[in-house]
């Protein structure tokens, strides 16, 4: 899966799931919490929606907030949990 395959699927289920409105202004530098309004429960909901989509489980160390301060930070991680699984297979 390329990267923009990867960010595609990711805001795509982000805005499925209500966690974005559609006709934001979403770009990779925006500030989940500062620039979208996510709370706690909403980087849980994020979390969880995304092991669903991608199939992924993350790891307790990687749930902290500079994982999760973007949408690029989120876009790495999930592009690195299917870079390892890809060579783990």
């Amino acid at each position: 899966m390329t990267e923009e395959q990867i960010e595609k699927k990711v805001v795509d289920t982000m805005v499925n799931n209500k966690l974005l409105a559609q006709d934001e202004s979403i770009t990779r530098d925006a500030l989940l919490r500062e620039d979208y309004g996510f709370d706690s429960i909403n980087i849980v909901q994020l979390i969880v929606l995304l092991e669903t989509e991608f199939e992924i489980e993350f790891d307790d160390a990687e749930l902290t907030m500079d994982h999760f301060s973007s949408i690029g930070t989120v876009i790495r991680l999930v592009q690195q949990h299917l870079l390892r699984e890809s060579f783990n297979v």
